[in-house]
């Protein structure tokens, strides 16, 4: 409908405008839902600056399912820290990153399928409450 009114008004430039402002809108809102709504699962890679054993401690107390690999960056050795996570648990685990490792070089991407792994099991309230621990996903 709206490239309709466009090519009905090929001479006016506020058309134009109008459909990239209401395209940008639509884009902007669309995510802003899709991050409240914080589903799905992304993968966390982070490449600290300092020593990383305490955030691994503290990561592995609340069961995030790690891999660590050893790694040469272009300053020297590294430790490459990955975890598959829910979207939700981002803006949680950020702050301790920054806690444990200011400075820390990470990135959170998009995970479209997850077969196999170690996540936190969530507590569940209410009838249907299963309890605590590590739910191993197959």
């Amino acid at each position: 409908v709206a490239v309709t009114q466009i090519i009905k008004h090929v001479d006016n430039p506020v058309s134009y405008v109008a459909y990239g402002l209401g395209f940008a809108t639509g884009t902007f809102i669309g995510m802003k839902v899709e991050e409240k709504l914080s589903i799905g699962k992304v993968l966390l890679r982070i490449i600290p600056k300092m020593d990383t054993e305490n955030l691994i401690e503290y990561m592995h107390s609340k069961n995030f399912g790690l891999t660590i690999l050893d790694a040469k960056g272009s300053r020297g050795n590294v430790k490459v820290i990955t975890s598959i996570m829910d979207r939700k648990d981002i803006k949680k685990i950020i702050p301790i990153i920054n806690k444990f490792n200011p400075n820390a070089f990470y990135t959170i991407e998009d995970i479209r399928a997850v077969r196999e792994g170690v996540f936190p099991q969530k507590r569940k309230t209410g009838f249907f409450s299963i309890g605590r621990g590590i739910k191993k996903i197959k």
